[in-house]
This record gives C-alpha cells, sequence and structure tokens, in this order.
C-alpha cells in the first residue's frame, strides 16, 4: 500500500507540474505485487511502464498483461532489472520481491 501511494503521488505531481510529463517506471519482480502495481499504473494517464523486470518469463508476460490492460504501450520485458538501471528516461524503479524473502 505504501508504495502506491508514494507511486500514485509521484504521478500527480507530475500531472500538476506539466501535462506533458510522464513518470517512467521500472518494475523488478511481476509475479503478484507487480503485477497489480503494473495494474494500477497503467490506469494513470501520466504513468508510463517502460520495463518489467523478472528472471521468470511466466513472470514477465504477467506483468506485461497487467501494464497493458488499460490498453497502453506494451513494456520491455527483460530478466537483467540492470538494464533498465541503465536508462536515463526511468525516474522510479519499484523492486518487488516474494513474501518469503
Amino acid at each position: 500500500a505504501t508504495t502506491l501511494a508514494l507511486a500514485t503521488h509521484r504521478v500527480s505531481r507530475a500531472a500538476a507540474s506539466s501535462p506533458n510529463e510522464k513518470v517512467v517506471f521500472a518494475i523488478m519482480g511481476a509475479n503478484n505485487r507487480g503485477s497489480q502495481l503494473a495494474k494500477t499504473l497503467a490506469k494513470l494517464p501520466n504513468a508510463e511502464i517502460a520495463y518489467i523486470c523478472d528472471c521468470e518469463e511466466n513472470a514477465i508476460a504477467k506483468g506485461i498483461a497487467a501494464a497493458t490492460s488499460a490498453g497502453g504501450p506494451a513494456p520491455k520485458g527483460i530478466k537483467d532489472f540492470r538494464k533498465a538501471l541503465d536508462d536515463k528516461h526511468v525516474a522510479v524503479t519499484h523492486f518487488l520481491d516474494a513474501n518469503a524473502l
């Protein structure tokens, strides 16, 4: 809940400063919480999900499906999250790990 609140706040601030400004996200860990976050962010007009990162192909597919659920463009699915960290357009990175960790 805290992660979602912070992400929503950041997107709201971007919307207030400029209608053309988007907050670009990379989501690491796409199975449960990551997919839920992607689905929520996909509904926000000033949010763009650029990357879905996970070590499992099925989780990447699940995250991409969630990210495109509102009709937006598909993010890149990657296994090595360092590629997302190298992207200068990414403003927010979310690391969502399993409850067991």
